[in-house]
């Protein structure tokens, strides 16, 4: 059949249910071809050869919305120009004609290929207005974007690209970064028209086209370019541990520094016994507003006096997803024992990790419930491990009671500008009371050995009871005071030398107590 379209005769092929457009020889152009009888010269009146097919390129899409049209020039030699059509509402029609048989790409300045798909193909026409068939149909590619917020991706979706001569290799996705330079973020192969971005950048703007390829990979075709603003949430650029202490007997402070501005709804605290375990959810807490900039966290579940825990939180989105993780701290455990030689040995480990690092190891030490004074200060080595030995020779007159607390100093290379504190668990030591008991002495008021008492140490002082017996039992001597000797006399009555019984009762540091007797003599 055939139907006058657009100032052209145009018949179509019945034989092709896909509209490939044959035109037929002595097709008569009325606007975009001269009247007959202003053919060129050198056309023979005879002439109803139609010249032959150009090649269709590619049709791809210029920064303008443009289609822009290529092929490849007809091999007939009278060829004189190109006639451009374009599928338009169900019907091929001629758009324009390009002169000059050299002439092999057009520009549709009215195109809205940045909105639609469009497709287009090309005949040559020769000086005697011959048109050939038309060139096997390309149309370009468009795309739609879907960009997924909470997982910060972008899902691109567009039509294949049809009739490359040697055939579809795949396709080349290109990104440009507010409005920097083009680059390759993907491909996909053959027909697979489908891509997702990941990774995006709360609020850049990023930019797209898609880039077919055919098999030889010399031509290609390009889409329209569309943008799109990545108003994802916005995720942290930080999220960090100050200091994770222990602040009470089975309990730990976690300090935390957070990037207020992000797009969070809550922080969520964890915590392991290794730094390869498993990770417990501890709980939570929900960001305020406006958001703070510092949290603190209390995990009063944790053994303190046991375990050293390893701790971490992470923010979590307004989609509900994990955004940021934070940096692991690790709790400080002390450990310590008493020995036979009036020291004190107490162990720990390193505390782990600050960004500046640990500079040294303050020891604070209470003598019977007295103040934490710092007794030493060790040099941080990273071994792991820390070891202290006390020498508390100097205290036998006190109960024996030693408390001990560790407090770990940040180093000064923190990029926060903050050099934090970490406190361990707090431990008791016990000394083992010492307890000498002469068994004669010599009260001959002569200066030497003229008193008798038992010599004690790490004994409490509040509790002490001294006493001495006759052979008839008679109480001849009693005292609370540890310091206060025994002269020999029954008040002011001068004894005899003889053998006499003393009962010993004290308190130990641990708070039991203990009752000793035996014998001591006088000699004259």
């Amino acid at each position: 059949m055939s139907q006058i379209v657009s100032n052209a005769y145009i018949c179509y092929s019945e034989q092709n249910p896909r509209m490939n457009l044959f035109i037929r020889i002595g097709i008569i152009l009325l606007l975009a071809i001269a009247p007959a009888q202003n053919l060129r010269a050198g056309c023979a009146n005879n002439d109803i050869i139609a010249p032959n097919t150009p090649l269709m390129d590619s049709v791809s899409v210029n920064a303008s919305g443009n289609a822009v049209v290529g092929w490849e020039q007809s091999s007939s030699s009278d060829v004189e120009g190109y006639v451009i059509y374009q599928y338009i509402n169900g019907i091929w029609t001629a758009i324009d004609t390009v002169w000059g048989q050299t002439n092999t790409t057009y520009t549709n300045p009215i195109s809205n290929a940045d909105l639609q798909i469009e497709m287009y193909m090309v005949a040559a026409i020769d000086s005697c207005r011959n048109v050939s068939v038309a060139a096997t149909p390309h149309q370009t590619i468009y795309f739609n974007q879907s960009i997924d917020l909470c997982r910060a991706s972008v899902d691109l979706i567009w039509n294949n690209y049809i009739n490359f001569t040697a055939g579809l290799a795949g396709y080349n996705i290109y990104s440009s970064l507010n409005n920097g330079p083009w680059t390759l973020v993907g491909s996909t192969v053959g027909n697979d028209s489908t891509f997702t971005h990941t990774g995006l950048i709360a609020m850049n703007n990023y930019c797209y086209f898609i880039e077919a390829v055919d098999v030889s990979g010399l031509v290609t075709s390009r889409s329209q370019v569309m943008c799109l603003l990545a108003n994802i949430p916005l995720a942290p650029t930080f999220e960090y541990i100050r200091t994770a202490t222990v602040s009470a007997p089975n309990q730990v402070t976690i300090a935390a520094l957070v990037d207020a501005p992000a797009d969070i709804i809550r922080y969520d605290f964890y915590r392991a016994d290794s730094l390869t375990g498993v990770w417990v959810l501890l709980g939570s807490i929900p960001t305020a507003a406006p958001a703070a900039s510092q949290l603190t966290f209390i995990d009063a579940t944790a053994k303190t006096s046991v375990k050293s825990y390893f701790y971490k939180f992470i923010a979590i989105n307004t989609c509900g997803l994990e955004s940021f993780t934070s940096n692991i701290a690790q709790t400080i455990l002390l450990t310590g024992v008493s020995t036979e030689n009036f020291t004190n040995e107490i162990e720990w480990n390193d505390y782990a990790l600050w960004l500046g690092g640990v500079m040294d190891y303050t020891v604070l030490r209470s003598v019977d419930e007295g103040p934490f004074l710092p007794v030493a200060t060790i040099p941080f080595t990273g071994g792991g491990s820390n070891r202290f030995v006390d020498d508390v020779s100097n205290f036998t007159s006190d109960i024996g009671r030693f408390r001990y607390i560790i407090r770990a100093n940040e180093g000064a290379n923190n990029p926060y500008l903050i050099a934090d504190s970490s406190f361990s668990n707090e431990i008791l030591v016990l000394q083992q009371p010492l307890v000498f008991v002469p068994n004669a002495f010599t009260p001959n008021i002569n200066g030497l050995n003229d008193t008798w008492r038992p010599i004690t140490g790490f004994v409490d002082i509040v509790d002490y009871d001294l006493n001495v017996y006759n052979r008839w039992g008679q109480q001849i001597f009693h005292t609370n005071d540890r310091t206060e000797g025994w002269n020999g006399r029954n008040g002011d009555t001068r004894l005899e030398g003889e053998v006499y019984v003393w009962t010993l009762t004290f308190k130990t540091a641990s708070g039991q107590f203990v009752d000793r007797k035996g014998t001591v003599t006088i000699y004259r």
